[in-house]
C-alpha cells in the first residue's frame, strides 16, 4: 500500500509468509476433510506453528510460491517443514 506521493506505508515481510502459507494448508486440509490445524493466533510461537504442521501428512499436490522477497522465503520457510524440498519446484 502506498500513500499519495507513492510511498510505501505498509509493508509485508517473512512472517507474513509463514502465516500465509500456513493458513493455505490449514484450509486445503479443512476444505478436504485431511486434518484440522490449530489456527496461527492460537499458536504461542513459530515453534508451535511448525509443530502443528510436522504431524500432518500432505497428499502429493503442487504448491507455487511466486516471488523472491521476505514473503516468499517466509512462506518457503513454512512450506520446507512439511519436507518438501526447496528449489524451483516441490
Amino acid at each position: 500500500m502506498v500513500d499519495k506521493s507513492e510511498n510505501r506505508v505498509i509493508g509485508f515481510g517473512r512472517f507474513a509468509g509463514m502465516v500465509g502459507a500456513y493458513n493455505g494448508i490449514m484450509a486445503y486440509g479443512l476444505k478436504y476433510g485431511l486434518f484440522n490445524l490449530k489456527s496461527a493466533h492460537l499458536c504461542h510461537d513459530k515453534k508451535e506453528v511448525f509443530k502443528e504442521l510436522e504431524r500432518i501428512n500432505l497428499p502429493n499436490i503442487k504448491i507455487v510460491v511466486t516471488g523472491g522477497g521476505r514473503v516468499a522465503n517466509g512462506a518457503m520457510e513454512t512450506l520446507g517443514v512439511l519436507g518438501n524440498p526447496e528449489g524451483d519446484s516441490f
